[in-house]
């Protein structure tokens, strides 16, 4: 048997109201309830240098939008009162500039300065051994649980075999907070 729920508004555990009906199948949606923010993408215009097979933080220069202003010095800090599941994704371009030498590239997130305690399929990397391969690319996307005050930066590692610095030439960073989880 089915039944039916008649009810004029719908709240969060915490009596705030999500969703209100006016009787005559007319819904209004408590908008800033259903955001995702804080949010923010970020991108780097320009060609940062990376050190043969060393870790370097990828620098970010251009803010596409920061609902909160919580991106800055290449990272993002969860503002106060902001803790809960956080979305991120990366894409990074690295190019050789047409030397045959590209062995690896490897991107990963860093949280609080420090690597996360992941299984070894999510810190991405891309490994070549021939020596052929000119440029590469990552496209890196994670769920991190964060308080506030934590924050997360993303590092890129090159490894070519004439052991010289090479160029990451794209590098794009967005993240946004969950809701309902």
């Amino acid at each position: 048997m089915a039944g039916i729920l008649k009810v004029d508004q719908y709240q969060d555990f915490n009596g705030n109201n999500i969703m209100t009906s006016d009787g005559s199948g007319n819904i209004t949606i408590n908008a800033a309830a259903m955001k995702n923010t804080p949010s923010f993408a970020v991108y780097y215009s320009g060609s940062q240098s990376l050190s043969d097979n060393t870790d370097t933080k990828v620098q970010f220069n251009t803010e596409v939008y920061d609902t909160d202003n919580a991106f800055a010095s290449d990272k993002f800090t969860v503002p106060s009162g902001e803790a809960g599941k956080y979305f991120f994704n990366v894409n990074l371009y690295y190019e050789g500039r047409g030397e045959n030498d590209y062995r690896r590239f490897q991107a990963a997130y860093r949280k609080n300065g420090g690597g996360l305690s992941l299984p070894g399929s999510l810190h991405l990397a891309r490994e070549n051994y021939s020596n052929n391969m000119r440029a590469n690319g990552a496209s890196f996307s994670i769920t991190l649980d964060l308080a506030a005050s934590d924050y997360v930066e993303v590092y890129a590692l090159q490894d070519n075999a004439a052991n010289a610095s090479r160029n990451l030439e794209q590098a794009y960073f967005q993240g946004y907070k969950l809701i309902g989880v």
